[in-house]
């Protein structure tokens, strides 16, 4: 497949997904190439959304727009880390890259979506990622076929590593010495 068809299977997956059909899982893509086409749009909508801040409040320095992805990367593998110990934990038999990749693509969308919400507001931030929260709790229970105990546990980690790591990260730069 190429990264458009991919990019549009993820969109139908997703309808398929807040619709609670049962197909939604084969519309995602959970091997190597599949990871790495849903991480290459992650970093499509990253980038859009810093072409849109940019539009709005003038050029970040290629530094931070760098310490962002890099951010990024370590909050993805915090949660790839947390869905691997909470699926083993609580003896899923569906394998994590099952939810991971549409998380990918979640994230991708949320990316595109903030920027132009920026706009409009800042405070749509933790909207934004409540919603997040809810839709990995319905991935969860379509893709995994898990209840609504295990499902809400499974968004629940995503949402603090999602929320707390970026955060903690951004404070961790504070403490660098700027140019």
């Amino acid at each position: 497949m190429t990264p458009l068809a991919d990019l549009s299977a993820s969109i139908a997956g997703w309808s398929a997904i807040v619709a609670g059909r049962s197909d939604a899982a084969q519309q995602f893509r959970t091997d190597r190439a599949g990871i790495v086409v849903a991480a290459l749009w992650l970093l499509v909508g990253m980038l859009l959304s810093v072409a849109v801040q940019s539009a709005m409040y003038g050029l970040p320095h290629v530094v931070s727009v760098l310490f962002s992805l890099i951010g990024e990367a370590v909050t993805l593998g915090l949660l790839w880390l947390a869905l691997v110990q909470l699926f083993r934990f609580l003896r899923i038999g569906s394998p994590p890259l099952a939810l991971f990749v549409p998380i990918l693509y979640l994230l991708a969308y949320v990316f595109v979506i903030s920027a132009v919400l920026q706009l409009v507001s800042q405070a749509f931030g933790l909207i934004l990622m409540l919603g997040v929260a809810i839709l990995i709790f319905r991935a969860a229970q379509v893709i995994c076929g898990l209840k609504t105990m295990p499902a809400a546990g499974v968004a629940g980690a995503a949402f603090i590593v999602l929320v707390v790591v970026p955060n903690a990260l951004y404070m961790l730069l504070l403490f660098l010495p700027s140019a």
